[in-house]
């Protein structure tokens, strides 16, 4: 009944309603797979585990004690460990912030004095109240002589203090010149970017590498500032700032033997960003995001902007880690190289930097770490420590065979007796999960291969969400997973792909295998990802076959389970071979576990609704929103999670309100002031979930919405048939979010009035309306790959072409160029340019800015005898001496003598990636407008 119930509800078409699951009566061995190592070469490294019984909660910082060969690590929670550095060590407790300090909240940064042996001063950074002007500290404190010794609350000097926020940074290091270095972020949420404003304003602490003299006071302080820290003179600037411009500095770190400053900074939407920070150095946010603008007209701090030495887009990282570079003998080939990871994806890798250029870069392993910190000892070996609990160290990969013969073709693997019937080779089970997640329509057909008789094991770990120690499913090496998606187009059913995990010793690792169009076969993707077109009955539909990378943003080894393979999705009733039976039960009769599975903790969820909206949300959302997926809100969506425990309600959204009046992130009984209603109800930047699906689900979001209401004693009651659409009803985003959902609910037949309404309201407001609009209407932007034959084909409008140009917020171009005496003079005036250039070169110079520079505007980089950097292009020369105009159209002066070094730039000052919010016609558009300046 609840299987039909849910189908009924959600209207996915399910596998059991066109046919029983077949299970023979005894299992069979399954003997006949083909997936077996992979086709790809194996990582250079691999991850191995350093300290075979330690086990942390939620450890951010670890450091090598000055003079011994011991470690101190940091919980966020408060707790201070140290410990041997053995693989036997032990960690003893040596100070709980938590108990010394009242208001304490969470500990995020550690360092020794360099003179730690004589002093025993530690230095702490931590909140102590959340959205305080002051609620960041950096303290000192005093470590008592006791053995183990103890931290002295009472000794605490606080010496600079700061919002408390978001984005926190709190790396500290000391400097070869013996001075104390800290990150700060812009203390604030992912979004909207920057809210404060803040990383091109030196006049505060926020967005920084700061710089103190801890062994020296000045003018009632309890430090100094170093008399040549870049903006010591600057009128209003902090004294105490280094560099400026980062928006969550997360992790940085010295080379001991170049100097050198790394830095890893947590990107906003598209990018993630490895700096070498320098003296005075303006590394861009909130102006750029790395390469891609953000707040373009945001007023630009006092340095021109640097370029990050790597930038990492969102599908293969999606919250960076700084590390150290590796000055160890244990692995040769990586020494003098700086290595850093990925929070999210696990992704670690090295660079080396020569003769001021990027020398070489390389992915070292994907690992299923959530790499919080990385740590270095006094050898100069790197260790790698796991948000999860572990710390871990990279070993050369003896691993070096491909598996020449892995199967290119899905009738190969081994998993089907027949491929086109999708029927499963003996001792592959098909099996079903009570509720689908949303697939843009299509329907899937699961199977898992067990190797030979092997059997599901657990293993307990403890759950931190749920409250206590329980039992997950343990699988043996070389199982395989496969789901085949099939969608209904115009011209009939369509199988598009054939998704497999494999689990190959250590790791879970996708590959998808894409069908052909006879239907015959599926062919093995190389893993980049592709888009195809599909024709269904009332549209079109673009359909996204993942990368490798993408797939395994969701399914993360640290994760602990296959995302839709666990209890609660597979205690469900079907039928199985004609019978109405319970597919755990029926899997016990074929000998499946080594352990009976234990009945689902949702199933005693208090209501039909509660448990279908729960389980909805788990399926589509909890692969990012649980503790260790990766999701930046801080709550729960597991289904088996109790409410009181997933901080969903009353809880002030971090990431923007979008418009609505007070929300929370839900707000029990007024689904139309709660954010996780409006995120999976819009469509474009900001839907939810990131990846996968890219179409609205109408009925799923009734049952979240009917299920926000019945937590605040509400009953959905049916909607009335909208008359027609008037304006106040577009005025807010809650009126809007609730008008779209009923529009969904009356499928209302909307005029052309109503249609061009909608089409011409605002982004946050617009996304709700998507779905209405014609396909002709609908908002289709260019991206980061543009195809400049569509773009050309199309007939451009000037004069919205001439909007565009002028306005700051449209292509940009008014604020780099002059036009009629309009705009900054940074690139050439533009007055004349259609007659130097064609459309087709006009449109390439605006994707490729460094393909061909004006050489007037060629960039170049001045290194000062003051020790700052300066990059622009020179507007005036007199024998050596030279005006230099930056890219914030300020004029710098330098004399023959003022100038140490000269050097050409690679790139133009013109930034990529301009034309990618716009959409083709826009783009059209504007260059026919440039094409006609004459």
């Amino acid at each position: 009944m609840h299987r039909l119930l849910i189908a009924g509800v959600f209207s996915i078409a399910i596998s059991s309603a066109i046919a029983d699951l077949i299970l023979p009566k005894h299992r069979e061995a399954w003997n006949s797979s083909r997936i077996i190592g992979s086709p790809n070469p194996p990582p250079p490294y691999r991850v191995e585990r350093a300290f075979s019984s330690l086990e942390f909660k939620n450890p951010v910082e670890m450091m090598p004690e000055p003079g011994r060969n011991r470690f101190y690590l940091i919980e966020l929670g408060g707790n201070v460990f140290r410990f041997e550095n053995r693989p036997d060590a032990q960690a003893e407790l040596i100070g709980n912030l938590k108990t010394g300090l009242p208001k304490f909240m969470r500990l995020l940064g550690f360092q020794f004095h360099p003179k730690f042996q004589k002093n025993h001063f530690v230095y702490l950074v931590y909140n102590d109240e959340n959205k305080m002007p002051n609620g960041t500290r950096l303290s000192r404190f005093q470590l008592t002589r006791t053995e183990p010794p103890q931290i002295d609350y009472a000794s605490e000097e606080v010496l600079l203090t700061w919002v408390s926020g978001g984005h926190n940074g709190c790396s500290l290091h000391f400097g070869a010149d013996g001075y104390l270095y800290i990150s700060t972020g812009d203390s604030e949420v992912p979004s909207p970017p920057d809210p404060l404003n803040t990383g091109q304003d030196i006049s505060d602490l926020l967005g920084s590498i700061l710089r103190i003299d801890v062994d020296r006071t000045e003018n009632g302080k309890p430090y100094r500032v170093p008399p040549d820290n870049p903006f010591v003179n600057h009128p209003k600037a902090r004294p105490e700032v280094w560099a400026y411009g980062f928006r969550n500095p997360w992790r940085m770190s010295f080379d001991r033997v170049s100097g050198d400053l790394w830095v890893g900074d947590v990107g906003w939407e598209l990018w993630e960003m490895v700096y070498r920070v320098v003296k005075g150095g303006n590394y861009g946010w909130s102006i750029t995001e790395g390469p891609q603008p953000v707040k373009p007209n945001q007023p630009q701090g006092p340095t021109p902007i640097l370029k990050p030495v790597v930038s990492h887009s969102h599908v293969e990282a999606m919250s960076i880690t700084g590390g150290y570079v590796y000055r160890g003998k244990k692995l040769p080939g990586l020494s003098g190289k700086w290595l850093y990871g990925d929070y999210v994806t696990g992704k670690i890798w090295g660079l080396k930097y020569e003769n001021d250029r990027l020398a070489w870069h390389q992915e070292l392993t994907d690992s299923p770490l959530r790499v919080i910190c990385f740590a270095r000892d006094h050898q100069g070996e790197v260790f790698i420590v796991d948000y999860a609990g572990q710390i871990h160290a990279l070993k050369k990969n003896e691993a070096t065979d491909t598996n020449r013969d892995f199967p290119r073709l899905l009738s190969k693997t081994g998993l089907f007796r027949s491929v086109t019937a999708q029927t499963p080779a003996p001792g592959v089970l098909p099996y079903e999960i009570e509720v689908e997640p949303w697939a843009d329509g299509a329907t899937a057909r699961r199977f898992i291969g067990l190797p030979g008789n092997s059997k599901l094991g657990t293993h307990r770990r403890n759950d931190f969400a749920y409250g206590r120690i329980r039992d997950f499913w343990a699988f043996p090496d070389n199982t395989v997973f496969a789901k085949t998606l099939t969608l209904e187009t115009k011209s009939g059913p369509r199988k598009l792909e054939t998704q497999i995990l494999h689990r190959d010793g250590e790791n879970w690792r996708p590959y998808n295998y894409i069908w052909n169009d006879a239907q015959t076969d599926a062919v093995l993707s190389a893993g980049n990802g592709e888009e195809r077109e599909f024709e269904l009955k009332l549209g079109t539909l673009k359909w996204r076959s993942h990368s490798s990378s993408e797939c395994m943003t969701c399914h993360m080894s640290r994760a602990g389970i296959v995302l839709g393979f666990h209890h609660q999705f597979t205690d469900t009733d079907t039928r199985i071979n004609g019978q109405k039976a319970n597919q755990l039960t029926a899997w016990s009769k074929l000998r499946l576990f080594e352990k009976e599975p234990k009945p689902a903790g949702f199933r005693r969820l208090e209501s039909d609704l509660q448990r279908h909206a729960r389980a909805y949300l788990h399926v589509n959302c909890a692969h990012c929103h649980r503790r260790g997926g990766g999701g930046s809100a801080p709550f729960e969506l597991r289904a088996d999670v109790p409410f009181e425990r997933v901080k969903l309600a009353g809880v002030t959204p971090n990431q923007g309100e979008f418009g609505l009046r007070k929300p929370d992130i839900l707000r029990p009984g007024e689904p139309h002031r709660s954010v996780l209603l409006y995120r999976i109800a819009k469509s474009g930047t900001g839907h939810m979930p990131h990846l996968g699906a890219r179409t609205i689900h109408p009925k799923g979001l009734q049952v979240v919405r009917d299920w926000i209401l019945e937590l605040g004693g509400k009953k959905a009651t049916p909607s009335p048939n909208p008359a027609k659409i008037a304006a106040q009803q577009l005025a807010t985003t809650g009126n809007s979010l609730r008008l779209a959902m009923q529009l969904d609910e009356t499928g209302a037949n909307l005029n052309a009035t109503e249609i061009n309404r909608l089409a011409q309201t605002p982004p946050h407001i617009r996304g709700l309306f998507e779905r209405f609009l014609p396909e002709s209407m609908r908002r289709q932007t260019l991206g980061l790959k543009v195809n400049a034959a569509e773009v050309l084909s199309l007939k451009g409008d000037a004069r919205n072409g001439a909007r565009l140009f002028m306005e700051p917020a449209g292509a940009l171009c008014i604020n780099c160029h002059q036009l009629n005496g309009k705009g900054r003079e940074i690139g050439p005036d533009l007055q004349r340019i259609g007659a130097k250039y064609n459309s087709a070169q006009l449109l390439d110079s605006i994707l490729d800015p460094s393909k061909l520079i004006e050489p007037a505007y060629a960039a170049v980089t001045v290194d000062a005898t003051d020790g700052e950097s300066y990059s622009g292009f020179v507007r005036e020369r007199n024998g050596g001496d030279l005006v230099l105009r930056d890219v914030a159209g300020q004029d710098h002066r330098f004399t023959r003598q003022q100038i140490r070094k000269l050097s050409p730039g690679k790139l133009s000052l013109m930034p990529a990636g301009l034309l990618q919010a716009m959409t083709a016609q826009e783009a059209a558009d504007l260059i026919t407008y440039l094409s006609g300046l004459r």
